[in-house]
């Protein structure tokens, strides 16, 4: 996921100089795509080392890779609404959705660990 959120802030930014020209778009790949990606990747790996919880990170988290589809398929819906007008306003209540419930997720799976005391070494 963390390769993946690196790969997309580049390329939300190549994308705004290419035609068809929608900036505002096209950043959202960069800001909801890699920046978002990003920082829950960092947080999730903060939490569960700073939690004794790193055994959680060696083994296959699948869970993440669901989240990180839900982001990607709301950056499609939030790009998309700019490119087909008279689907603007339901694909960003849509975008919306998609990127709530993947906060949702990740924050039902992490959050808890901040509450477990990192013990002592």
């Amino acid at each position: 996921v963390l390769r993946l959120a690196l790969v997309l802030v580049p390329a939300g930014l190549l994308l705004t100089a290419l035609p068809p020209y929608h900036p505002v778009a096209y950043l959202h790949v960069t800001l909801m795509g890699g920046l978002g990606l990003l920082t829950l990747t960092v947080a999730t790996r903060v939490v569960l080392g700073h939690s004794g919880q790193l055994a959680r990170l060696r083994g296959p988290n699948r869970w993440l890779w669901g989240v990180a589809s839900l982001v990607l398929l709301a950056v499609i819906t939030r790009v998309s609404a700019d490119l087909w007008p008279r689907i603007q306003a339901s694909h960003y209540i849509h975008a919306a959705l998609l990127w709530t419930a993947a906060l949702a997720w990740w924050g039902f799976r992490v959050l808890p660990s901040v509450l477990r005391r990192d013990p002592d070494p």
